[in-house]
């Protein structure tokens, strides 16, 4: 049975920050991103040329990193609220689809105190690994227009993209929970469990697109590369697990139920070899043949349901946020070389 992708309206709004709530009110919400990422990261660059400091920027005599990075966070801002509402969408349709498929209920389960814990974890991270970090090896600068902009949009975007990070997890949970309720699972027909594997995969891409944004800022001269290298080892980390959190009840079940499965065709095997020696029955040889291929199927069965078109799309998801890693290097070198 199809099911429309349900709008915002549709969904449990505990949890969902109110962004999300409102972006997902109007027909074009990526229409509606682009037009805020330009006017908040346009807005900060305006400041910053009022304030003089964009024209000491192009003319050389101060470094681009700061004011690069307070211009992405901006873009961040309203890129969040954008990836949170896609994937909301995308995970609450497939949730409703197993859930009906099951048996189960349909209520879907957010948590908003979890949700407004992880954000204020995410902007006391953000605000620890950009600014006090800085302070304490540079000591405290004085209060600028860039100091200003770089706490607010930091503290906005740590605050967003935990709460997504914890929309991201109770999602990836509810699928391993759901795959764990699963009348019927067919050990020689994993295709059917697509839906678990692309939460994960459907969970990366919009981290990945934010390693990509930020890759630029990677490359960080003095301190800066302590709060840098904490972010991207975070970031990553964070991929990993939610690629692979939506299949662990998927693993659980195919282990359990290969461990069964192989239980009972080795018990047959058994009784067939038995009258195979004792010769009390002719076709015993032909059905312990079969049994022995059903075995060996069966061995070859995977404990985790990824094939290998998921892992090469994994695969090159990462790729994307290496390459642009070593883009950044060549960009970097290309604007000190020109500034």
């Amino acid at each position: 049975m199809r099911i429309s992708a349900p709008t915002i309206d549709a969904m449990d709004k505990r949890g969902i920050p109110l962004s999300v709530r409102i972006l997902g009110t109007f027909s074009s919400p990526i229409v509606v991103t682009l037009i805020v990422a330009v006017i908040l990261g346009g807005g900060y660059i305006l400041g910053e040329f009022a304030t003089g400091r964009l024209q000491r920027v192009l003319s050389g005599t101060e470094g681009s990193l700061g004011l690069r990075a307070t211009a992405m966070l901006f873009v961040l801002v309203a890129y969040i609220p954008l990836a949170h509402l896609h994937l909301r969408r995308w995970t609450n349709k497939h949730l409703l689809a197993l859930r009906a498929s099951i048996g189960a209920g349909v209520t879907y389960e957010q948590s908003a105190p979890a949700s407004i814990v992880a954000g204020v974890l995410g902007a006391a991270t953000f605000l620890f690994l950009f600014i006090i970090i800085p302070i304490y090896f540079s000591g405290v600068p004085d209060m600028s227009f860039q100091l200003i902009a770089a706490t607010v949009s930091g503290t906005a975007y740590g605050w967003l993209a935990g709460r997504f990070l914890a929309c991201m997890v109770t999602d990836s949970l509810q699928m391993s929970k759901l795959a764990r309720a699963l009348p019927d699972l067919d050990l020689l027909d994993l295709g059917s469990l697509s839906p678990f594997v692309q939460q994960g995969l459907k969970s990366v891409l919009p981290l990945v697109i934010v390693l990509i944004i930020t890759s630029h800022l990677y490359i960080a001269p003095g301190s800066a590369v302590i709060g840098a290298s904490g972010f991207l080892l975070i970031w990553c980390a964070l991929t990993v697990v939610v690629f692979t959190l939506p299949v662990r009840g998927i693993h659980d079940r195919i282990c359990e139920e290969k461990q069964a499965q192989l239980e009972k065709v080795r018990t047959e095997i058994r009784n067939a070899w038995e009258r195979v020696v004792d010769r009390r029955d002719a076709s015993a040889g032909d059905w312990l043949s079969a049994l022995l291929d059903l075995e060996a199927r069966l061995e070859r069965v995977r404990a985790w349901p990824y094939d290998t078109s998921i892992w090469l799309k994994f695969g090159l998801y990462m790729l994307l946020g290496l390459g642009s890693w070593f883009g950044a290097a060549a960009v970097e070198r290309l604007l000190n070389s020109l500034l």
